[in-house]
């Protein structure tokens, strides 16, 4: 490990290696986490290099460390470390399902925060480790359609927009409640460069204006199912 406190080409070069070794064995750098720990001075390709090589290395017995590492990292000034971080904290809770629901809440967190970046990459994330467990988390895809019309990140925006739409019959009336602040969003979202949310809005709105077909159909269903349970109870209690 000492070739990590080399020249910054060096130290590159090094990273890139363990970072393929340690897929395939992370056992064999456990014993040296503490090496691959960020310092300020790292520059921008070897404070991901390391993140990258951390997440790797993320296990049962470590992650309670880990993620404390990564929390502090995600206050970083570098923005594109600070993002990284966040998704290293994705891939965390994707890989340890022990800390599935710690590491969601932490990243619900970070909603709160005023910077764009922090928040955009929060969302994006969130938003995966939603896919997994929806029914679960039906309480933080509320919360998050609460802050729709807050954000102003095209991508964070899209997948709030998404998830309203994929989920609103578990949040049928806050979806509806906010749909009018996000469609004037998505009306304006070609200015901002942001075409994913326009996408993202429609087949929200869609999937909104079609469910209370499906209720409709499906009440009309039970209607006829009744009605033809009757006439059959009916038939049965006559002669033949």
């Amino acid at each position: 490990m000492r070739l990590l406190r080399s020249y910054r080409e060096v130290q590159i070069i090094v990273l890139k290696n363990i970072v393929s070794v340690a897929q395939k064995n992370q056992a064999m750098f456990q014993a040296h986490q503490k090496s691959f720990y960020v310092h300020s001075n790292d520059s921008i390709q070897v404070k991901l290099l390391k993140l990258e090589i951390l997440t790797i290395l993320a296990n049962e017995a470590n992650i309670s460390v880990l993620l404390r590492e990564f929390q502090a990292y995600v206050l970083s000034h570098d923005k594109e470390f600070a993002a990284a971080s966040i998704n290293a904290i994705g891939r965390c809770a994707s890989q340890i399902k022990e800390v599935a629901d710690s590491c969601l809440s932490g990243l619900v967190n970070l909603m709160s925060k005023k910077d764009e970046t922090i928040v955009a990459e929060s969302v994006v994330v969130i938003k995966r480790l939603l896919q997994q467990n929806p029914a679960k988390n039906g309480h933080i895809i509320k919360k998050m359609a609460k802050m729709a019309e807050k954000v102003t990140v095209p991508m964070a925006r899209a997948s709030i927009i998404w998830l309203i739409g994929e989920y609103s019959d578990r949040i049928s009336k806050i979806a509806v409640d906010h749909l009018p602040g996000i469609d004037e969003h998505v009306v304006v979202e070609k200015e901002r460069g942001g075409p994913a949310a326009g996408v993202a809005g429609k087949r929200g709105r869609q999937r909104m204006a079609a469910r209370p077909r499906r209720l409709a159909r499906q009440r009309s269903a039970g209607r006829a199912g009744r009605a033809a349970g009757a006439d059959l109870s009916g038939a049965a209690g006559r002669p033949v």
